[in-house]
């Protein structure tokens, strides 16, 4: 469940409409489109709209009364990202993330897969593990996205085959090895 969305409907009866990737409060506050991918923007305040329409040349849109503030910006909101993509989809994801960093505007790239499984962090982070699966060979795999100090998880190994650990398992149970053999037997592992 989602906190702004369950407000939303039990205060005035009506189920919000889905926005993607769009804050619920604040616009531009979003993925918006580059020439090469997207970018993720952060610019929810009067302050970091201004900067964000210098970074990206369009000091019209600060001017327009239909985005003067965050109130206009909201209820505009489909008006202002068609506004705002007729500019960005023009410039590479490297060019406006560079531009809105030196303006002070929080922004990010939203990665691919295959950008975000080479990425050099998530690979020092140990977020994708090599492995060797008994069936498939070499695979790969994702880590273990909490890093804690005292209990530092890991994926040691592939998930096992079917059966591959019944034996652990039943012996761990107190299982003799005659009494698992007739379990085998029985067919009931």
């Amino acid at each position: 469940m989602t906190v702004w969305e369950a407000t939303e409907y039990w205060v005035t009866g009506r189920a919000p409409r889905p926005l993607g990737s769009a804050h619920r409060l604040a616009a531009p506050y979003q993925a918006l489109r580059a020439s090469d991918g997207w970018i993720t923007v952060g610019a929810n305040k009067d302050k970091l709209f201004e900067a964000f329409c210098r970074a990206i040349e369009r000091p019209d849109l600060a001017a327009d009364e239909r985005f003067a503030g965050a109130r206009d910006r909201m209820r505009h909101r489909d008006a202002l990202i068609a506004d705002i993509e007729k500019t960005t989809v023009a410039g590479t994801r490297a060019h406006w993330l560079a531009r809105l960093d030196a303006a002070g505007v929080p922004a990010g790239p939203i990665n691919t897969y295959p950008e975000a499984l080479a990425d050099p962090h998530a690979l020092a982070r140990k977020m994708v593990v090599d492995l060797v699966h008994p069936g498939a060979g070499d695979i790969k795999a994702l880590g273990v996205p909490v890093k804690l100090s005292d209990t530092p998880g890991a994926v040691e190994r592939p998930a096992p085959l079917l059966g591959q650990d019944n034996a652990d398992v039943l012996t761990e149970l107190g299982y003799t090895e005659t009494e698992q053999r007739t379990l085998k037997d029985k067919g009931v592992i």
